[in-house]
């Protein structure tokens, strides 16, 4: 699986490292200032970028495998980074913009940041357990 080229996210991917596992994906969050948590969210949401007057946080269902909370974490950060000036205000204001482009991006910018073991392992998945959005045949992100 690979993204059709998104010139600027890529660009931006090459400032950031190669992400092998769960711990360093955090590490990366807390170095961007972004307080992780894990909850069991159910199984339509994988993950949710809110803004908080502390700042910003991401809360990852705590049921996905590691390789899919580190995808899901990853994607919401890609929001943080470059969603983040304009996506709750345009969410109050009502404004109209494109989601399916900024999700796009998200799952771009987290899939150049996988390293080819994360990937690996998220293209496959155990036979049984809930995991990114294959059983629902969603081509679609399930993200906030």
């Amino acid at each position: 699986m690979d993204f059709p080229p998104i010139p600027h996210i890529a660009k931006k991917a090459k400032d950031f490292p190669t992400i092998h596992s769960l711990d360093e994906a955090l590490v990366l969050a807390e170095s961007l200032g972004v307080k992780v948590d894990f909850f069991d969210l159910g199984e339509e949401l994988q993950g949710v970028f809110v803004e908080l007057h502390s700042g910003p946080r991401i809360a990852v269902n705590e049921r996905l495998r590691d390789c899919e909370k580190v995808q899901v974490l990853l994607h919401e950060l890609a929001h943080v980074l470059f969603h983040y000036d304009h996506c709750f205000l345009n969410y109050r204001l009502g404004a109209e913009f494109d989601y399916r482009r900024e999700e796009r991006e998200a799952d771009c910018f987290a899939w150049l940041l996988m390293g080819e073991g994360l990937r690996e392992d998220y293209l496959n998945p155990p036979e049984e357990g809930w995991g990114y959005s294959r059983e629902s045949g969603a081509e679609d992100s399930l993200y906030g």
